[in-house]
């Protein structure tokens, strides 16, 4: 029997768990599935936020995040599959992840936008898995079907009590999203990314992965800003001393540990001393960890995930928070 073709990935939504409604409640039952904030995100995807608390990313229309398709093929008895559905195969299963990464660093900058712009508190949704995600169509224009993987299904609302996420942090996401991308490129994605699974990895009492994450983070900014620093002393930059490629590469080796790099990111005032002094333990409780299991505690983690994001705050040059909240229950 041949296996037939797989057409390209739809657009995708998650859903706000709190839940919420988004920009205000509904006057009637019609108005709850409203579209009531568009903007474009990252990567010219288009983003839309309907006011039952769910969230489309319109990633067909983004030439990075679009496609997916996987040709038909007739299997053979005792023939392996040919190169290039495998290939294809493979593509779809990265672009599948490379946008639920997407998602989730959206979800870790809406969630610092509680803060910022709603200024409230809020424990954070559990990250978007290949199983929690929506596949989303449109209809006609504005309007949207969003449906379940195993295809159209009653979706959950929020309920008349429920709280209002401002359409403003969902635009404050979108641009915060732009400007970590802005500063690091792709990599802004995966570390905003990374932060949100320590904060979810904290509320569930996961202190040791947490704080293994958080540092993971902490030591790729502090990477970022030595490779910076290297730059701006080289003399083709303006510096006073020739950093080649060789150098470079001594520089950036493994001689150089997160202790001398970030030492060294001070002593040429890319650090204050409070940040330092907050690197260095960070740093001697994952190195305890990871060397001798020693026990992390909640405190540590929240301190190494403030730390993580102060210390981007630092480097994009826009404010990005922490929501740290777990049950102390039995």
């Amino acid at each position: 029997m041949m296996n037939v073709a797989r057409s390209m990935l739809p657009a995708y939504a998650l859903q706000i768990l709190r839940p919420a409604w988004i920009d205000g409640k509904p006057s009637d039952l019609m108005s709850q599935h409203d579209l009531v904030w568009s903007g474009q995100g990252l990567h010219d995807i288009p983003i839309y936020a309907r006011r039952d608390g769910f969230i489309i990313f319109d990633f067909p229309r983004s030439a990075s995040y679009s496609g997916g398709e996987v040709p038909s093929h007739e299997p053979v008895a005792g023939v392996r599959m040919p190169e290039n559905i495998v290939d294809a195969q493979k593509r779809r299963a990265r672009l599948r992840y490379q946008r639920l990464q997407y998602m989730n660093a959206f979800l870790a900058c809406l969630y610092s936008g509680y803060s910022t712009i709603q200024k409230t508190g809020t424990a954070v949704q559990p990250p978007i898995t290949p199983t929690t995600y929506f596949s989303a169509s449109e209809q006609v224009a504005g309007h949207w079907q969003i449906y379940r993987h195993g295809g159209p299904d009653l979706l959950s609302s929020p309920s008349v009590s429920s709280p209002v996420l401002q359409s403003a942090t969902v635009a404050h996401a979108t641009e915060l999203m732009m400007q970590c991308y802005g500063v690091l490129s792709d990599t802004g994605i995966v570390l905003v990314a990374l932060v949100y699974m320590a904060c979810h990895q904290y509320g569930n009492h996961q202190f040791d992965s947490a704080h293994l994450i958080a540092w993971s983070a902490c030591e790729m900014l502090i990477n970022r800003l030595w490779s910076d620093l290297l730059k701006d002393l080289d003399v083709r930059n303006g510096g006073h001393t020739v950093i080649n490629g060789q150098r470079r590469k001594q520089l950036e080796g493994r001689d150089f540990t997160a202790s001398i790099v970030s030492q060294s990111l001070s002593l040429h005032g890319k650090l204050d001393d409070e940040m330092l002094a907050r690197l260095d333990d960070a740093r001697r409780k994952r190195n305890a960890f990871a060397h001798s299991l020693e026990p992390v505690s909640s405190d540590d983690v929240g301190k190494a995930i403030r730390t993580a994001t102060d210390l981007m705050t630092h480097v994009i040059g826009s404010r990005i928070t922490s929501q740290l909240s777990y049950s102390s229950n039995d």
